[in-house]
């Protein structure tokens, strides 16, 4: 029988939300506008919440789980990237290559490589 998902994955996956909330209170984030508007801590502890809910998929299904993981990183991006969702986002990462098909490795390594040539090309513009 399938599991869902492990007590190993799902207590961690308490401990990172946990962990986020207070780096999201102790102002471990970015602000996009220095004198605009930003996003209220709850507001931004909804991304942070997706991004754990995709750890509980790390050993069961782990490429869902960095798809879930995925949706909360770019919903965090627009809010302005936070600490916690970074620490997150990167276990997904790794979560992905070592209990994930073996296919995996190459293509998340070429689209890590692809996109931080991305980003290098459009900074240097």
């Amino acid at each position: 029988m399938l599991r869902f998902t492990t007590r190993q994955d799902a207590l961690l996956a308490a401990l990172a939300f946990a962990g986020g909330v207070l780096l999201l209170y102790a102002h471990g984030y970015v602000r996009w506008s220095e004198h605009g508007w930003s996003a209220p801590v709850p507001l931004r502890a909804v991304p942070l919440a997706v991004m754990c809910a995709g750890m509980l998929f790390r050993r069961t299904a782990p490429m869902t789980g960095l798809a879930v993981s995925s949706v909360g990183n770019a919903a965090e991006l627009l809010l302005g990237p936070g600490l916690g969702g970074a620490i997150v986002y990167t276990d997904a990462l790794y979560a992905a290559t070592l209990y994930g098909p073996r296919a995996a490795v190459r293509w998340l390594l070429g689209a890590a490589v692809g996109g931080s040539l991305a980003v290098a090309a459009g900074a240097a513009l």
